[in-house]
């Protein structure tokens, strides 16, 4: 045992240290960062920082004109997702610590903040856009879909598919259904939210990373 943790302690490293040769000239890099096959459109459209134990692959940042940061926090893992900083304006992505995610597109453009809590969890195959990528134009030709920014708290965990869109806002300790369509406010901790649009289906609850097996211990099932 004590020589496979010096092998794999040796190998991320080595990873960590490839990571700053790499990437130390086009993000801010804390201990143990690893970068995997990770790419930069436009690297000067912004900065990026990237917290101590952060695993990041697959991953592509993609900058725009204005002024750009993406933050994520420490001991993170990301894989497969598109952050996106575009259209100009002062923009922000601050992701808390111990927060994962699987494939996705997050976007923070014209002036807004997507803000992500710590101890989150993101399924695959999700979109969180603050911005419309195309103009709804009332009879004078006048724009009326504005951006808004979007906050979810702590510990919050979003299912397969989930798309949240300008101005939505989620608690504390909340979960988001598959497939559900968040585009509003929610202010109540510890509920789930399901639906297309997403609406509260359950409340006092929480949520574990681990599978909790409930079968009763004298049950035959396999």
């Amino acid at each position: 045992m004590k020589i496979r943790l010096i092998v794999k302690k040796t190998i991320q490293y080595i990873q960590a240290l490839k990571t700053k040769i790499v990437y130390g000239r086009v993000a801010e890099l804390d201990d143990g960062a690893i970068l995997i096959n990770v790419k930069f459109y436009n690297p000067k459209g912004g900065k990026v920082k990237i917290g101590k134990k952060t695993m990041l692959k697959n991953v592509k940042f993609i900058f725009g004109k204005g002024d750009n940061l993406i933050q994520i926090g420490d001991d993170c893992s990301f894989d497969g997702v598109e952050f996106v900083e575009r259209y100009g304006g002062k923009n922000r992505i601050v992701v808390g610590n111990h927060t994962t995610s699987g494939s996705g597109q997050w976007e923070a453009s014209e002036n807004t903040t997507l803000s992500i809590g710590e101890d989150c969890m993101f399924s695959y195959h999700i979109f969180v856009w603050t911005c419309a990528h195309h103009s709804i134009v009332n009879g004078n030709g006048e724009r009326q879909n504005k951006s808004k920014s979007i906050s979810i708290g702590n510990h919050c965990w979003i299912g397969h598919s989930a798309m949240i869109l300008k101005g939505a806002q989620l608690s504390h300790n909340c979960i988001l259904g598959a497939k559900s369509l968040l585009t509003k406010p929610y202010s109540e901790p510890n509920s789930i939210y399901a639906g297309h649009p997403a609406k509260k289906i359950k409340e006092n609850i929480s949520w574990k990373r681990e599978l909790i097996d409930f079968r009763d211990e004298n049950s035959q099932e396999p």
